[in-house]
């Protein structure tokens, strides 16, 4: 059973821990800190140790990333279009809501998609399988190393989920 913990989504979980992180296992969104999530997820994650000597923090970067550039889409759609004032909230809604299950964003953790109007939730993320999704990974050595891996589902999978030597499975 693991969940979201936000003390070891903090990249420097494993230092602030002496290491006892190790084994521990939580979902973190996407996951894409540690995997190929995407095509973008990598080129991402390389360009931000570049500039900042430390990889992306997991639960709030990708997401704000992703957010940025499907804004940036939605405005440009605007000019294509030939909207007056693409910056416009009213303008804007229409072409953010058209990022759907058929025309979802690829971002760096997965395809992104809003719900649409006569939902019964209205421009919530979706989740699922083909979009952005919670993916459980385990620490296994300092963010440093990259040392943290995904452990499902098999086609983003970065490693293997590790049982600590402390529990006896001989008796199960």
């Amino acid at each position: 059973l693991i969940g979201h913990d936000m003390a070891m989504l903090n990249l420097g979980a494993w230092e602030i821990t002496a290491g006892a992180a190790k084994y521990s296992a939580f979902i973190i969104e996407g996951g894409a800190v540690w995997g190929p999530v995407t095509d973008k997820t990598v080129p991402f994650i390389q360009r931000y140790k570049e500039r900042w000597e430390k990889p992306p923090e997991a639960h709030t970067t990708f997401g704000f990333y992703d957010a940025v550039y499907m804004y940036k889409k939605a405005v440009e759609r605007a000019v294509e279009a030939g909207e007056e004032d693409p910056f416009s909230s009213k303008t804007l809604i229409p072409y953010l809501e058209k990022f759907d299950k058929d025309d979802p964003y690829k971002g760096t953790t997965g395809f992104r998609a809003f719900t649409q109007p006569g939902a019964e939730r209205v421009h919530e993320l979706v989740w699922g399988d083909e979009y952005v999704r919670n993916l459980p990974v385990q620490w296994m050595g300092p963010a440093s190393e990259d040392g943290m891996v995904i452990f499902w589902p098999p086609e983003v999978k970065t490693g293997e989920f590790t049982l600590p030597p402390w529990i006896n499975t001989d008796k199960w």
